[in-house]
């Protein structure tokens, strides 16, 4: 009996299909054939799980038998075949505490039948095969853009709603989440709107020091290694900055965009995975800002 699972490593949500295929090796006739899959693993959404065989969801175990497969009745030598199920990675990780990272899936699939042939003394012909596979990590990212910011401590200066031609204050949070495996590589990037500029670092609880390059535009947050928990089991990894929007006469009417698209990358220690994350650019719309109502963030005269 074999496994067919083309991947070594998957993500949350990801949907797996997995392949049993089983051939008849011996010289003689196999009957009343059964296939029997386990599942071990906590990543498993078990209320997901699509199959043709008969599924005990409180052992997570699967057997196909000539009641639901009719090939399995006779197996003629070398004849083969397959039987297969679909199930789904569970979407957030069950960590608790700070050991539960690296998860794993694990299926093992056996096959017998009451023939056994000559010249073996034995009470069954069986065969096994097993598969394993890694669960990947996710780095979660909320961003938003404040004129109001008590939590940072920071006075914005400059007229809210913004005006045309007159510059006003704004401070960015970045703040990261991190779940399922350690990461290195972390690294968070966006570039500045056209009539926007940086004023300065406000807060960095982690990795190295926010920079701007001026000639991308970009700010750039690295931070280096990220334990699996980080933002969940203990402090959350935060950094804010300050940046300047003057509106010119174009944005009458309109929102200013602050900053593009947000992009976080990093490299997951326990499947080798490439992870990245993409967050929609901030405007002076302001949604995280519970101060301000949306059309405060429209440019006036």
């Amino acid at each position: 009996v074999g496994l067919g699972s083309a991947k070594d490593a998957v993500g949350p949500g990801e949907e797996l299909a997995y392949f049993i295929q089983y051939k008849n090796n011996a010289s003689v006739s196999l009957e009343d054939a059964v296939v029997s899959v386990r599942l071990t693993g906590e990543m498993f959404d078990m209320s997901t799980l699509e199959t043709s065989g008969a599924a005990d969801l409180l052992t997570n175990t699967l057997v196909w038998s000539p009641a639901q497969t009719k090939a399995l009745e006779i197996l003629e030598p070398n004849e083969e075949g397959q039987v297969s199920f679909t199930i789904k990675v569970k979407s957030d990780y069950p960590a608790q505490n700070r050991g539960d990272k690296n998860f794993t899936l694990k299926v093992d699939a056996r096959i017998e039948s009451p023939t056994v042939p000559p010249p073996l003394n034995v009470g069954k012909t069986a065969n096994f095969g097993a598969v394993e596979t890694k669960v990947a990590g996710r780095l979660a990212m909320e961003a938003g853009a404040y004129f109001r910011d008590a939590g940072a401590k920071v006075v914005n200066k400059g007229p809210f709603p913004p005006r045309v031609g007159v510059p006003t204050n704004f401070t960015v949070h970045w703040d990261l989440t991190n779940f399922g495996t350690d990461l290195n590589e972390v690294e968070v990037r966006a570039k500045l709107g056209d009539k926007v500029s940086f004023i300065g670092k406000v807060k960095n609880n982690a990795g190295s020091d926010l920079q701007f390059d001026p000639a991308t535009r970009e700010v750039i947050w690295r931070i280096g290694e990220l334990r699996a928990g980080a933002g969940a089991l203990d402090q959350m990894p935060q950094a804010v900055f300050q940046i300047e929007a003057t509106p010119g006469a174009s944005h009458l009417g309109q929102y200013i965009p602050l900053l593009g698209s947000t992009e976080v990358k990093a490299k997951d220690n326990f499947t080798g995975l490439d992870l990245r994350n993409s967050l929609s650019p901030l405007t002076t719309r302001l949604e995280k800002d519970s101060t301000v109502r949306p059309s405060d963030g429209l440019v006036r005269q």
